[in-house]
């Protein structure tokens, strides 16, 4: 007997009809390891509907069932209808508790669920060999500054490491106030949304991930879902200049490298997610049961 459909993810790919990341790690992965769910079909009859990003507010004013507004930036910060659609939904989910510490003033029920990932898309294992010889940085194009505002790049050169770069474009690493200049020696790839394998592959070929924080308010409430990827292939993450001349060591690297794959395959497992947004929904919606 085919299992009733009865929750629909409504997501940002759907909503703006263009890609972004949030919605594969936040709605197409749980729907792999969740039996009754789907990407939001018009017309179909749902029991729960959760707006991935999308901030579908005529949808919510007539829908009937629990609706869960699920949001993964702080997009309060740009002009988005946060508060509108955050009165119009029966409870929050965000990945980190700064964001949800934001959302619970709007009075409804909150829950931090993480980024996590379909770990059997992390089938590669770095195997780490002698000295460090290149750093990876992998992202947007746009937050690059990030690593720029830390001021690493130029301790790379000082350490003889090389750097690639794995994004949706070039960016412009040379710096002449700063003496930066890797002379054409930096490695790009374009990321590539469809083949998660290729975009692996591409990135165990460094040794390990030079990943530090961003210091603007907006990266703040984020999560930083790339650490997570690193750690699943076995990359260990360097955020700063200790971390970064630490890991030049086969021996650092092996260690963090192995400590961190195992963590990560534990608490980073999407199935994990799929089990507390269930778990959320029926605490709604129990909780609206006793309301009425």
């Amino acid at each position: 007997m085919e299992e009733k459909i009865s929750t629909g993810f409504i997501t940002y790919d759907q909503f703006h009809g263009k890609q972004a990341g949030s919605s594969k790690i936040r709605a197409k992965n749980l729907i792999k390891y969740w039996k009754g769910s789907e990407l939001f079909t018009s017309g179909r009859e749902y029991d729960t509907v959760i707006y991935q990003k999308a901030y579908w507010k005529e949808h919510a004013r007539n829908f009937k069932g629990t609706k869960i507004l699920d949001i993964c930036d702080p997009d309060w910060l740009s002009g988005d209808h946060v508060r509108e659609m955050t009165d119009l939904v029966d409870g929050v989910t965000c990945p980190t508790q700064e964001m949800a510490d934001f959302m619970k003033q709007f009075g409804k029920p909150v829950r931090v669920i993480k980024d996590r990932h379909d770990i059997n898309e992390f089938k590669e294992n770095k195997i780490h060999r002698g000295n460090a010889k290149m750093v990876l940085w992998f992202g947007y194009a746009q937050n690059f500054h990030a690593l720029v505002d830390a001021r690493v790049l130029q301790h790379l050169i000082r350490l003889g490491l090389k750097i690639k770069y794995i994004s949706n474009t070039k960016v412009s690493l040379a710096d002449d106030e700063n003496e930066i200049n890797f002379y054409n020696q930096e490695k790009f790839v374009k990321y590539d949304n469809e083949n998660p394998t290729k975009n692996n592959w591409e990135m165990i070929e460094a040794d390990f991930a030079l990943l530090p924080r961003s210091i603007k308010v907006y990266h703040r409430f984020k999560s930083d879902n790339r650490k997570s990827t690193c750690w699943l292939l076995g990359l260990p993450v360097a955020e700063n200049l200790e971390e970064l001349e630490r890991f030049i060591s086969e021996e650092a690297r092996t260690k963090e490298g192995k400590e961190k794959r195992e963590y990560a395959r534990e608490e980073y497992n999407v199935e994990k997610s799929v089990k507390e947004m269930k778990e959320f929904i029926d605490e709604v919606r129990g909780s609206n049961k006793k309301a009425n």
